[in-house]
């Protein structure tokens, strides 16, 4: 993948994440079995996000190109953590989601280094070993300085050849 390729998915990864994912709030569609897909296209690209059960869940987003098949995936698993015990789950995913929406289009996997909103904080612990390429991270919540959410994540290019 060339330079100007890698650009125009990063792109379309932001905008798809931004205007259709799961941390958008646009519904998806009810899969069996607690899950739940996002889908959208532009141009040439189609991106699918697949959501499975609330607490834990775990996910997986793909990307195809039009010409080449499946080009991109990242998987991404999290959970609440019994330290939660005075904060609502739907709240830790509310801000979960809230931080999320914050991703760039320099880094649209997951969420930023850091948000903090008030008594909640989100942090992005990232392990670039080629950023679009081949990356791995862990996220975290903490609710007034008590970690309260766990997610990791992985992903990269991918090929069909």
């Amino acid at each position: 993948m060339n330079a100007k390729e890698r650009k125009a998915l990063l792109l379309f990864l932001f905008w798809a994440r931004q205007n259709h994912g799961y941390a958008s709030g646009v519904k998806g569609t009810k899969l069996a079995k607690s899950g739940s897909e996002f889908r959208c296209s532009c141009k040439k690209f189609s991106y699918r996000d697949q959501v499975w059960c609330e607490d834990p869940f775990i996910g997986q987003e793909m990307v195809s190109h039009d010409d080449q098949g499946w080009i991109w995936g990242m998987n991404y698993y999290g959970r609440t953590l019994k330290s939660n015990q005075k904060v609502k789950r739907d709240a830790i995913f509310a801000f979960l989601r809230s931080a999320l929406m914050e991703c760039n289009k320099k880094w649209p996997h997951r969420g930023p280094k850091m948000v903090i909103q008030g008594v909640w904080v989100y942090e992005n612990e990232r392990d670039i070993i080629g950023s679009l390429d081949n990356f791995c991270g862990t996220e975290k919540i903490f609710y007034k300085g008590v970690l309260v959410y766990r997610g990791e994540y992985h992903g990269g290019i991918i090929s069909g050849d």
